[in-house]
């Protein structure tokens, strides 16, 4: 393309930036080419980088800077901040957290024409997006974070530009853990007031002291685990303990690691004792065999 217009022997087409016929239009200039003035063909100041002189006047003015200079008119996006995070106490149980909000701002192009798009490339978090603004919202357990990343297309519907957004959502509530070495056997439960509060009928009798009670925030607690036909695996604490337990995981005879997340029981036994049980499928425990439970306490 050539407008036989030149500057310092330069056809003004290899010196503008072309106008695409939705873009506004720089004031008439009063120079034409087939007919058209020059305003028509060449892109406004606003969408790039405003042209230097090109020996055209207009009532005694240049009127190369209400054009923008050629290859400059490709959309320019940033995001601020590009890092956005919520860190704080969620709870044992992990409410939702909600991190500060990223704004994008796009110059250069056609800015009527501005289209943000955003999707969530990694991470769990949930995406929370209007227009150029975005925000995640997330629930990490106790002491865990949940992290990742959003990307933003933006686009005036001529060149785009590509954006990413880290996002992190931390729990500083403590992870209320504690792993317990219990032998698997059938075992007979006393607390140190001498209550009995379960029987299961088998080789031996046991107490808090043989099977190695843990404290776990605040609560005395000890495992037991029967190799019979049902494989559940009972926890017991003294105190009364209410809602549900986030996980309790072990180690079976095969090497397995396996996590358990749902318990029934939880029920309040004489001298203030709470049991729960788990059931967790055969060819788990080996009775004389210790395990290490990993226990999570509300």
């Amino acid at each position: 393309m050539s407008v036989d217009f030149l500057d310092q022997g330069t056809d003004l087409a290899n010196v503008l930036a072309p106008r695409l016929s939705n873009w506004p239009q720089a004031a008439a200039t009063g120079f034409h080419y087939n007919g058209t003035d020059l305003n028509v063909t060449f892109a406004p100041a606003s969408t790039g980088t405003a042209a230097g002189s090109i020996g055209f006047r207009q009532s005694g003015t240049d009127v190369g800077p209400r054009f923008a200079a050629i290859n400059s008119t490709q959309i320019v996006a940033s995001a601020s901040p590009f890092a956005i995070s919520y860190s704080g106490a969620l709870g044992y149980s992990g409410a939702t957290g909600t991190t500060n909000t990223t704004t994008v701002t796009a110059t250069k192009g056609y800015s009527a024409g501005y289209t943000y798009s955003w999707t969530n490339v990694s991470g769990s978090g949930t995406l929370h997006a209007s227009g150029a603004t975005a925000y995640v919202t997330a629930a990490p357990a106790a002491g865990a974070t949940i992290s990742g990343a959003l990307n933003c297309y933006v686009s005036d519907g001529n060149t785009y530009q590509n954006l990413s957004v880290s996002y992190s959502v931390q729990n500083t509530s403590p992870a209320l853990t504690s792993t317990i070495n219990m032998v698997a056997q059938s075992a007979y439960i006393q607390l140190g007031n001498g209550t009995a509060v379960g029987y299961y009928p088998g080789d031996g009798l046991g107490t808090t002291s043989d099977l190695n009670p843990q404290t776990i925030n605040g609560h005395t607690v000890v495992c037991l685990c029967i190799p019979n036909s049902t494989y559940t695996l009972y926890l017991y604490l003294n105190g009364n303990v209410g809602g549900s337990f986030t996980s309790i995981a072990f180690t079976g005879n095969d090497g397995v690691r396996r996590t358990f997340t749902a318990a029934s029981g939880g029920a309040a036994y004489t001298g203030g004792v709470t049991v729960w049980s788990w059931s967790v499928g055969k060819q788990v425990f080996t009775a004389g065999v210790t395990y290490p439970i990993t226990v999570v306490i509300p």
